[in-house]
C-alpha cells in the first residue's frame, strides 16, 4: 500500500508542476527560471514514479540523466530520451536556487515542453493508470 501511495503522490505532484509550468509560460512577464524548475520537477517525479511502480527505490538525486538511466535499465525503450533537450533541465533543480540560468528562454522551454508531453504519454503507457487519478 505504501508503494502505491508514494507512486500516486509523485504522479499528482508532477502533474501539478506541469500545469503550473504551462500557466506561467504564457504569463505577461514569465519567470523562465521558475518554469524551468517546475518542468525539471515534473520529469524527476515522473521518472521516480515509474521506478516506484516497478518496485525500485529511486535514488535521492535530482539528475534527470541518472534517473533516466535507471528507467532504461528496466525498459530499454527509455534510451530514446538520451539525447533529449530536457536533460539540460537538470541544472534547474539546483542552479535556480543560487544563480540565474542564462540559456533558458521561451523558445527553449516550448521545445522542452513538447518532448516532456511526449515523455508523459510514454510513461503513462508503461503503467496502469486508474481512470480519474490525475
Amino acid at each position: 500500500m505504501r508503494k502505491m501511495f508514494a507512486f500516486e503522490l509523485l504522479m499528482k505532484k508532477a502533474n501539478a508542476d506541469l500545469r503550473t509550468s504551462k500557466k506561467l509560460l504564457y504569463d505577461v512577464d514569465p519567470d523562465f527560471d521558475i518554469i524551468c524548475f517546475h518542468l525539471q520537477q515534473f520529469i524527476e517525479k515522473y521518472l521516480k514514479a515509474f521506478l516506484i511502480y516497478n518496485n525500485i527505490e529511486p535514488k535521492k538525486v535530482h539528475s534527470i540523466e541518472i534517473l533516466l538511466n535507471d528507467c532504461a535499465s528496466l525498459d530499454s525503450s527509455f534510451q530514446k530520451y538520451y539525447e533529449s533537450d530536457f536533460l539540460a533541465l537538470t541544472d534547474c533543480s539546483v542552479l535556480i536556487r543560487y544563480d540565474e540560468l542564462e540559456d533558458v528562454d521561451r523558445k527553449f522551454l516550448e521545445g522542452a515542453l513538447v518532448v516532456i508531453e511526449e515523455l508523459k504519454r510514454f510513461i503513462e503507457s508503461k503503467i496502469k493508470i486508474t481512470e480519474g487519478l490525475f
